[in-house]
């Protein structure tokens, strides 16, 4: 059962109309092709809207919940798996672990050190996992698609 996995951004206002369609897009594309499962950190901003669209498309969902809780968003509901809370290194690590492709929504148009969500992006690149990210300005970039790396 193919998982399709997802980091992004807290910051629910930072996320651009081009990135949520985008994403949106690839969500859809991903479960026609066969992707059942969402893993998500249940933070708020990406994660809440991931969770959301997951619903709305009948994809089941596993939660990687963090230790703390000041941005949790603690997204419940059918077809919910929800796994213990660990620190967020481990719980991104999970998250690009029990995935098959890593769709990522970061706040910026550039990579930053301090960033959760930069922070699993370069986890997935370390064991070559396929993601695509969707930039704020709405390009989408694609990695380790068979050693294709392309921008649409």
């Amino acid at each position: 059962m193919p998982k399709i996995s997802i980091t992004g951004t807290r910051t629910i206002d930072s996320i651009t109309q081009l990135q949520l369609t985008n994403f949106r897009q690839l969500m859809i594309e991903y479960r026609d092709k066969g992707y059942t499962h969402l893993n998500h950190g249940d933070c708020q901003g990406a994660d809440e809207i991931a969770h959301e669209i997951a619903i709305e498309l009948g994809l089941e969902i596993v939660i990687y919940p963090p230790e703390k809780t000041e941005y949790r968003a603690n997204c419940k509901g059918a077809n919910v798996a929800i796994h213990s809370e660990a620190s967020y290194r481990n719980r991104n690590q999970a998250i690009v672990n029990n995935g098959h492709v890593l769709l990522a929504l970061p706040k910026s148009n550039f990579e930053q050190l301090r960033s959760g969500t930069w922070m699993t992006v370069r986890m997935a690149r370390k064991v070559n996992l396929p993601m695509m990210i969707c930039y704020p300005d709405g390009r989408i970039v694609k990695e380790n698609f068979g050693g294709l790396f392309e921008e649409q």
